[in-house]
C-alpha cells in the first residue's frame, strides 16, 4: 500500500497561469481565490492569471499567490482522491501551505500571515541589493569554502538551503553573489539566478525575523492533524507550540530539505505529490530519491500518470470485508452471556455479510463507509468476545496485511 507525502514548494515556482485550471473548472477554488481576494484587498485571480510576471515575483505578491494556489490545488486533490497522506512537507513558504493543510492555521489567517511576512522579507534588503543562486555539480562542503572566500573580501553570502547532494542555494548581497558565480563557475559548477527579489533563510532576515515573531505571537494555532515537518530541522512538528519557534528560524536559517528528503525515505514513504505550481520540487526529488514515485499535481499528464498508479495500488476493498468476516469468525468467545453475543456478535456479524452479498449481486465496489462498517463490526466482535488488545493488535495487523491497507487509513477509520 502507498506511503503518502505531499509536497508544497516555496518562492520561484510562481508563474502567470497558475492553477487556472483549477480554477474555472471547481466552484470551491474559486471561492478559496476569493477568501484570499477579500483579505488582500485586491483580484488575486486576475494577478495570477493576466499579471504582469516581474509583478508576481515581488515577495510580497508571490507568497500570498502561491499559498492561496497550493492550498487550492490540495482540496482539490483530497476531493478527487480518496488518500490520506502520512506527511506534509513544505520548502520555504511551502511550509505555510502544510500548516494551513494540516489544519494548524486557518487559511483567512494564513493569507494574513504570508502577506506580512513578504513585506517584512522584501523590506529587509532593498530590492536588486540581494538575491538568490542555486549552485549544482558542487559539494556543499565546497560551497561552504568558497562563501567564505567572499565573506573575507566583506560581501555577505551564505548557504541557504540543502536542496539535494548535488544542488546547494546561497542568499546574500547582489554583489557577492556576483563574486561567488565566478568562483563557482571557474571551479566546474554551474549557476543559477532564482526568480525572487530578496535574499530568504540567511542572517540577512533577521529584522524580518524579529517583527514576524511578534506577528507570529498573537495568532491562534491548533495541533496538526496530519505530522508536518519543519525546515528548521527536518523533523515533524512535536506540537502546536513550536510554530512560532519554526517559522521564525525559518527565515535566518537554511532549509534542510535534503534531509527532509533523506527523514521521509526512512520513513519507508513511496509516493509523493508535488502540489505547487511547475515540478520544482518533482524535479528534484526524481534525481535524488529515483526509487520513490514522485508527481507534480500542476502537471496534467503527471494527473493522469498519478490516477492510473493509484488505481493500480488501490486496496482490495471487497478481500477487506471478507477478511474482516473470516477474522470475527475465527477469534475465539470469552463471553457466554447469550443477549450480549447476539447484539455485538451475531447480529453485525449478518448485517455484514448482507451487504457484502448486496455488493457482490450488484457487481459494485465498497465504498468507505463499507469499510467502516466492517471494521465497526470487528471491534464490536473483539469487545463483546472480551479478546485481548494484544490478540487484538495482532488480528488488525494481520488484516493490514493480507488486504494491502493503509495503516493510516485504517487507524483513521477506527477513531
Amino acid at each position: 500500500m502507498n506511503k503518502l507525502a505531499i509536497v508544497f514548494p516555496g518562492q520561484g515556482s510562481q508563474y502567470i497561469g497558475m492553477a487556472k485550471e483549477f480554477y474555472d473548472n471547481y466552484d470551491y477554488v474559486r471561492e478559496i481565490f476569493h477568501q484570499a481576494s477579500e483579505v488582500l484587498g485586491y483580484d488575486l485571480a486576475s494577478t495570477c492569471f493576466n499579471g504582469d510576471s516581474k509583478y508576481l515575483e515581488q515577495t510580497f505578491v508571490a507568497q500570498p499567490a502561491l499559498l492561496t494556489v497550493e492550498v487550492a490545488a490540495y482540496r482539490v486533490l483530497m476531493n478527487e482522491h480518496k488518500i490520506k497522506p502520512s506527511f506534509l512537507a513544505g520548502h520555504s513558504l511551502g511550509e505555510i501551505s502544510s500548516l494551513v493543510c494540516a489544519d494548524a492555521i486557518e487559511f483567512i489567517d494564513a493569507v494574513k500571515l504570508v502577506r506580512k511576512r513578504g513585506e517584512l522579507m522584501q523590506e529587509a534588503v532593498s530590492n536588486g541589493k540581494g538575491g538568490m543562486i542555486a549552485i549544482t555539480d558542487m559539494d556543499s562542503s565546497m560551497v561552504h569554502y568558497f562563501c567564505k572566500i567572499v565573506q573575507d573580501s566583506k560581501k555577505y553570502v551564505g548557504v541557504s538551503i540543502y536542496n539535494s547532494g548535488n544542488q546547494t542555494v546561497v542568499s546574500g548581497e547582489q554583489y557577492g553573489l556576483i563574486e561567488l558565480e565566478k568562483i563557482v563557475k571557474k571551479n566546474g559548477g554551474q549557476v543559477t539566478w532564482l526568480q525572487v527579489s530578496a535574499p530568504f533563510h540567511c542572517e540577512l532576515m533577521e529584522p524580518a525575523a524579529r517583527e514576524l515573531q511578534k506577528l507570529l505571537y498573537t495568532m491562534d494555532f491548533k495541533e496538526p492533524k496530519i505530522p508536518v515537518l519543519s525546515n528548521v530541522n527536518a523533523l515533524p512538528y512535536t506540537s502546536k507550540y513550536a510554530i512560532v519557534e519554526n517559522l521564525t528560524h525559518q527565515l535566518t536559517m537554511p532549509v534542510q530539505w535534503n534531509q527532509t528528503m533523506y527523514f521521509l525515505e526512512a520513513q519507508d514513504v513511496n509516493l509523493i505529490i508535488d502540489i505547487g505550481p511547475k515540478a520544482t520540487l518533482r524535479n528534484i526529488i526524481r534525481r535524488s530519491f529515483p526509487k520513490i514515485e514522485t508527481y507534480a499535481f500542476d502537471k496534467k499528464e503527471d494527473r493522469e500518470t498519478l490516477e492510473m498508479y493509484l488505481k493500480d495500488k488501490e486496496m482490495d476493498k471487497m478481500l477487506f470485508l471478507h477478511r474482516c468476516m473470516a477474522i470475527a469468525v475465527c477469534t475465539p468467545n470469552s463471553n457466554y452471556n447469550a443477549e450480549e453475543y447476539n447484539n455485538g456478535v451475531v447480529k453485525p456479524y449478518n448485517n455484514l455479510k448482507r451487504i457484502v452479498e448486496e455488493l457482490e449481486s450488484n457487481g459494485s465496489i465498497p465504498m468507505e463507509e463499507h469499510i467502516r462498517q466492517a471494521i465497526n463490526m470487528l471491534v464490536s466482535n473483539f469487545e463483546t468476545k472480551h479478546t485481548p488488545l494484544d490478540e487484538r493488535e495482532e488480528r488488525l495487523q494481520q488484516l493490514i496485511e493480507e488486504t494491502d491497507s493503509d495503516k493510516t487509513y485504517i487507524q483513521m477509520l477506527l477513531e
